[in-house]
């Protein structure tokens, strides 16, 4: 999609959850990063977006003062890569682009706090990156459902405990590994949780 670095790259996981008829959304606690470190966030463009969301966490709507760098600022100050604004007032964030349903062209939607410039449009977002840190980029394709599963969030994992410490009885050999047989393996022991990582 941007050709920046590959998804979920080293100790980053992908985590589903059995949640029949809808997906699971997944906060994040906010960390204070003091003033910004640069006064102008990078365009990175207007991709179109879907359900899920192309970046996941919210960050406030319907609100009057709302423009790309406010949008931008918040989501830095709580420790985010990208900021997206969407419908002229919805303002999101994260640290990766977790879907990608091609580019468009309807970031026409002026900003309630700067009319001057546009935030993004209906199923349009306007993309930014908040200068916070570094961010990946997903797959052009990618199973967001399978067998009433539902791709939550990319999330990083630690080499001192696991996100998901379990390993299912009858694990995919790592050669032949697909997310289906991932969570096939997981749904067969119980778990209402599956995992992937390393790419295997």
């Amino acid at each position: 999609m941007l050709g920046r670095s590959s998804f979920c790259a080293l100790l980053f996981a992908v985590i589903l959850y059995y949640s029949p008829g809808a997906v699971a959304l997944v906060g994040a606690s906010s960390r204070e990063l003091g003033a910004r470190q640069t006064e102008n966030p990078v365009f990175l463009g207007c991709f179109a977006d879907g359900s899920p969301r192309i970046l996941r966490h919210g960050a406030g709507s319907n609100l009057a003062e709302t423009s790309f760098a406010s949008c931008a600022d918040t989501c830095f100050q709580a420790g985010y890569a990208l900021a997206g604004v969407e419908n002229g007032h919805e303002c999101y964030c994260g640290n990766a682009f977790l879907y990608d349903y091609g580019t468009s062209t309807g970031c026409t939607s002026p900003c309630p706090g700067d009319a001057s410039n546009t935030c993004g449009g209906p199923g349009a977002m306007q993309v930014y990156s908040t200068g916070a840190g570094p961010y990946t980029t997903g797959p052009a394709s990618f199973v967001l459902t399978y067998n009433g599963w539902n791709v939550t969030e990319c999330w990083e994992d630690g080499v001192g405990g696991r996100t998901l410490p379990h390993t299912p009885t009858n694990n995919p050999p790592s050669a032949s590994m697909t997310v289906e047989k991932c969570i096939d393996a997981c749904a067969a022991d119980g778990y209402t949780s599956a995992g992937l990582e390393w790419g295997q």
